[in-house]
């Protein structure tokens, strides 16, 4: 990899190579960068100078600068942990690299940056070590040592086996077993003595004793990301601004919210529901 443009490259060939081998690498090299262009991430350029991230109403663009101030733009389709990810990195403008890559027709676009870690927390006088490792979106990890610093045990939690749980029964909130794994599940909630669970790809579960779960007709495909009861309904928000209400969590109809953008939770209390979402959405209904 060389910096410095395109003028310092072809300097640095024409010293080191010459005949048969300049000839070879220049088309080498032009056959590796057919249908593939890098850019490297840059913080005093918005997190990046030629591949940019844009969010513009509820979306993910990725611009692509192509000199004098001429651009292309196209729009970034992901799952919803990453498309968060992203947003996230392109709001705080921080460095990321793009790679972009050209395969049966379609331009596969893949993001790399680099995480700082937190510093460990130490509470040696109660013998353990705190340490927050990787913790969004993968895994949590604890040290137990002794007062001298010497380790007793460690202990990890996976965040992706706690999200794949489709459900969990508890005698006093201690004590967890796993129920009926299916689908990742965003939300739970509890009214007329049924719970409600919600999650990926339009997923609506019911039980009566958090144990046995019935799979429900959402009406939609959708991830479903947040669920309250209250006033007698059930209401669940999600993707491209999805509002579902339920008087039973079994029949579940299709409301308008009058926008777009992801919905990520709702609550009920002084007898109102409140939604909110991305980009500071926030929705009301008594």
């Amino acid at each position: 990899m060389v910096f410095g443009g395109r003028k310092l490259f072809e300097q640095l060939k024409r010293k080191h190579l010459s005949g048969k081998a300049r000839e070879r690498l220049r088309r080498e090299w032009k056959e590796k960068r057919q249908g593939f262009l890098y850019s490297r991430g840059d913080a005093t350029k918005k997190g990046n100078a030629n591949l940019r991230l844009e969010s513009r109403d509820g979306a993910l663009w990725l611009r692509v600068n192509l000199g004098n101030s001429a651009h292309v733009q196209a729009l970034v389709k992901t799952s919803h942990p990453q498309l968060k990810a992203l947003i996230e990195r392109a709001y705080a403008f921080l460095p990321y690299n793009v790679t972009l890559q050209l395969k049966d027709g379609k331009v596969y676009a893949h993001f790399t940056w680099s995480e700082g870690v937190p510093p460990p927390v130490h509470t040696k006088a109660n013998g353990v070590l705190g340490i927050d490792v990787n913790a969004d979106p993968y895994h949590l990890a604890l040290a137990v040592v002794g007062k001298d610093g010497n380790l007793i045990r460690h202990l990890t939690l996976s965040l992706v086996d706690a999200d794949n749980a489709s459900g969990s029964g508890s005698g006093a909130g201690t004590t967890w077993t796993l129920r009926n794994p299916g689908n990742t599940l965003f939300g739970v909630t509890y009214g007329k003595g049924l719970f409600v669970a919600v999650g990926a790809k339009g997923t609506i579960l019911t039980s009566r004793d958090g144990v046995s779960w019935t799979l429900r007709n959402s009406g939609t495909s959708r991830d479903l990301f947040g669920v309250a009861y209250g006033n007698g309904r059930f209401v669940v928000v999600g993707e491209d601004g999805t509002i579902l209400t339920s008087p039973d969590g079994v029949s579940w109809t299709a409301r308008t919210s009058g926008t777009s953008k992801l919905l990520n939770g709702v609550t009920y209390g002084n007898g109102t529901f409140v939604a909110v979402g991305d980009y500071g959405t926030i929705l009301t209904s008594p």
